[in-house]
C-alpha cells in the first residue's frame, strides 16, 4: 500500500518530534503492508513554513536512517500545503513541494469552515500549471459536510481529487466524520484513502482497517483507490479520467 499522506519528518511540524517516534511509525507502517509513505509536513498553514528544500533534505536525512536500520519503506517528498494567498507564486517559484516532488499533483488543505470565494479560481490557476489539487480530508470540512454539491462541481468542473483519512472511514475520529467519509465514498466524491499520521497513538500510519470498511462496501471502488494512489505518487497525468472509464 501507499501512503500519500503522513507528518513523519521529525521536528518538522506537528508530527514525529524526533527520530525514534519517526522510526516508531515507519515500523508501524510497514506492519501494516504500506511499503511508500510520501512525507507531507504542514506547509503555510499559519504556523509552518517548511519550504522544498526544507522538505528534500528532511527526507533524504530520514531515508539514510531507514537504511542504516534496515526498515524495508520508500520515502517521497511532498507536503500538506494550506491554502494562502501566495499559493501560486510559490508554487511557480518551487518554494512549495507537491506530491513526490512530480510536479503534478499537489496535497491541498482547507480551511476547516468555509473555504475561501476564490477557490474556483485557484483551482483553474493551478490546471493552467498542469497541477491537480488533492484535497487533504475534504469529510472534515464544515461546509462540505452540509454541501457536497460543492465538492462534486469540483471535481467535475476542474478535475480536483479528494483524499479520504483512514481514521474517518474506521469511525475512530467520530461517526459524525465517518458518515461523511462514506458518503463521500458511496457517491464518488473521493478518490484515495490516506493516513494522515502524526504519532503512534491517536493518529498511527494505519490503511488495513480503512481499505477493508471501503472494500466492504465496493471493493471494486477500494481497489481503484489503491491504483489511483499509485499514478498519483508518480505523477502520471490524467489520473481521474482514467479511472472514471
Amino acid at each position: 500500500m501507499i501512503d500519500l499522506h503522513c507528518h513523519i519528518l521529525p521536528g518538522l511540524d506537528d508530527g514525529a518530534r524526533d527520530d525514534e517516534m519517526a522510526l516508531g511509525m515507519a515500523w508501524a507502517a510497514v506492519h501494516e503492508g504500506i511499503t511508500d509513505i510520501v512525507a507531507t509536513p504542514h506547509t503555510e498553514d499559519g504556523v509552518y513554513r517548511n519550504s522544498a528544500k526544507k522538505v528534500r533534505a528532511a527526507v533524504e536525512r530520514l531515508q539514510q536512517l531507514f537504511l542504516e536500520k534496515q526498515v524495508p519503506l520508500r520515502l517521497h517528498p511532498g507536503s500538506e500545503v494550506h491554502v494562502h494567498p501566495e499559493l501560486l507564486d510559490h508554487l511557480q517559484s518551487g518554494q512549495v513541494m507537491t506530491i513526490g516532488d512530480a510536479g503534478r499533483y499537489l496535497l491541498l488543505e482547507l480551511p476547516m469552515t468555509n473555504p475561501p470565494r476564490v477557490m474556483e479560481r485557484i483551482f483553474a490557476d493551478l490546471a493552467g500549471l498542469g497541477i491537480t489539487p488533492v484535497l487533504a480530508h475534504p469529510e472534515r470540512n464544515e461546509v462540505l459536510q452540509e454541501h457536497p454539491e460543492r465538492l462534486a462541481a469540483w471535481i467535475a468542473e476542474y478535475g480536483v481529487l479528494a483524499q479520504l483519512t483512514a481514521g474517518s472511514v474506521t469511525g475512530q475520529m467520530g461517526k459524525k466524520l465517518q458518515s461523511t467519509a462514506l458518503s463521500f465514498y458511496q457517491n464518488r466524491l473521493a478518490h484515495i484513502v490516506a493516513s494522515d499520521a502524526h504519532d503512534l497513538k491517536r493518529r498511527r500510519p494505519e490503511l488495513r482497517a480503512a481499505y477493508l470498511k471501503l472494500a466492504s462496501l465496493d471493493l471494486e471502488e477500494a481497489a481503484r483507490y489503491r491504483e489511483q494512489a499509485e499514478l498519483i505518487l508518480f505523477g502520471v497525468s490524467d489520473v481521474w479520467r482514467q479511472l472514471q472509464c
